[in-house]
């Protein structure tokens, strides 16, 4: 399941935690309305980690992009901006279902093995049974042949 994700960053650094069993997926950059006609860079810092030039946006030019980054639960993100302007981000969150039912599906998974060799056992024991029946009919065929001959 995927929700809507949105902050506003402006002249201060706005620090975003991704919530446990989450990941955060941004998607899209916009400068909002100003009459400063310089650019505005986007910084990001991960960890850390260096920071990086996200995009640069300028009104009337550049006033938006779309990119695509995605960050994993327990990360924290720092977003800080140059030149004038506020830029909102936004994006997506979505649930990490692979957290939420390890332990039941560490157990399916056991279950499916035991399954496996429950079946495995049984095509085993069949296989068996029918030599067993081979064998006989084989040793039976002989022994007819045998008491005929």
């Amino acid at each position: 399941m995927a929700m809507f994700w949105g902050v506003k960053v402006a002249r201060e650094v706005t620090k975003v935690e991704v919530p446990r069993c989450m990941t955060l997926q941004i998607n899209q950059a916009s400068l909002n309305p100003t009459q400063n006609q310089e650019p505005v860079i986007l910084f990001l810092e991960s960890g850390e980690g260096p920071k990086f030039t996200l995009c640069t946006l300028q009104s009337g030019r550049v006033d938006q992009t779309r990119f695509n980054v995605v960050f994993e639960e327990g990360k924290t993100i720092q977003f800080s901006l140059s030149g004038e302007g506020e830029v909102d981000l936004i994006g997506q969150l979505q649930v990490n279902h692979v957290h939420e039912h390890d332990d039941e599906h560490e157990e399916e998974e056991e279950d499916n093995e035991s399954l496996s060799a429950l079946m495995e056992g049984s095509d085993r024991e069949e296989s068996k049974q029918e030599e067993k029946k081979k064998g006989k009919k084989e040793q039976s065929k002989v022994e007819v042949r045998t008491e005929k001959g």
